[in-house]
């Protein structure tokens, strides 16, 4: 059956190409609006112009980049529940349609199958046949060999790492799981335009990405943390970190009107917390 004759389904949008070989940066959305639908392009609606102004900024060229959703059909109402399972469809069901889906697809381990029985949302399964969009991804994505994969939302994230929480993930460069180019999670524009205080937190994350772009592999930094420092290591931090002129990062926590520690940092390598709060010690008091 084809995709676009399937209840709730409205218009084909191909993903966008970079004018070059050199592609290094790949956006995955969700799926193509009104919009998008009408000059068949994905990003030109509200959120696209929001994704502009936010690449222009950070120095990303959107034409150097592979731009593209995770459904290329609109969904009615911009409703992605029509490429689920009916709501309250329990597990022994969604295993059942895949089980026949795999019989008529001929594969008898489709690599896919893990993705529709992780939810795309709380008790929202992708129904199989939609899994050839994840193919079409991987298919699409191993064309342009992108440095590193921007995943713009949940619904990317679930695509791109069968993990829909982008609160748990945000940030966060990841190796690749269903390609092999490594990940960076951020909000999609739309939720900017309902939130826009995280405009700034994007905006970050795509300066990360733009920095992660220049290779292809995960270079975590090396980080030194003082945890429990003692008496003894006090004057060591007094001259190392607060005694030293230049920029000085720090953080409070704080609890019910307590102080439970304090961060200080003067090289990204190394930072300190001095805790004040220890529920092992009499009175809770980490210092005597």
């Amino acid at each position: 059956m084809a995709l676009d004759s399937l209840p709730g389904v409205g218009g084909f949008v191909p993903s966008a190409f970079p004018k070059s070989s050199n592609c290094r940066i790949a956006f995955l959305g969700e799926a193509p609006g009104e919009d998008e639908e009408n000059v068949g392009v994905p990003f030109v609606g509200s959120s696209g112009q929001m994704l502009n102004g936010i690449l222009a900024s950070v120095g990303i060229d959107r034409r150097e980049c592979y731009v593209g959703n995770v459904f290329s059909y609109r969904p009615d109402g911009n409703n992605l529940e029509v490429f689920c399972f009916p709501t309250g469809t329990k597990m022994p069901e969604v295993k059942k349609a895949y089980a026949e889906w795999i019989h008529v697809s001929g594969q008898p381990e489709h690599p896919l199958l893990a993705w529709g029985i992780t939810a795309l949302a709380k008790g929202k399964f992708v129904r199989p046949e939609w899994l050839t969009e994840l193919e079409r991804i991987q298919s699409e994505l191993a064309q342009v060999n992108p440095t590193v994969v921007v995943a713009l939302g949940n619904t990317a994230c679930w695509a791109l790492q069968r993990n829909p929480r982008i609160g748990t993930i945000r940030g966060t460069v990841l190796p690749g799981i269903l390609t092999p180019h490594k990940v960076l999670p951020t909000y999609h524009p739309a939720f900017i335009l309902r939130n826009y205080t995280q405009k700034v937190v994007v905006m970050a994350d795509l300066m990360k990405a733009r920095q992660e772009s220049l290779s292809p592999e995960i270079v975590y930094p090396e980080r030194a943390i003082m945890l429990e420092p003692t008496r003894s290591d006090l004057g060591y931090i007094e001259a190392t970190i607060l005694c030293r002129s230049g920029p000085l990062a720090f953080d409070i926590e704080t609890k019910h009107g307590c102080i439970l520690c304090i961060s200080l940092c003067r090289d990204p390598k190394f930072t300190v917390t001095i805790p004040f709060v220890d529920r092992t010690k009499p009175q809770f008091a980490y210092w005597p």
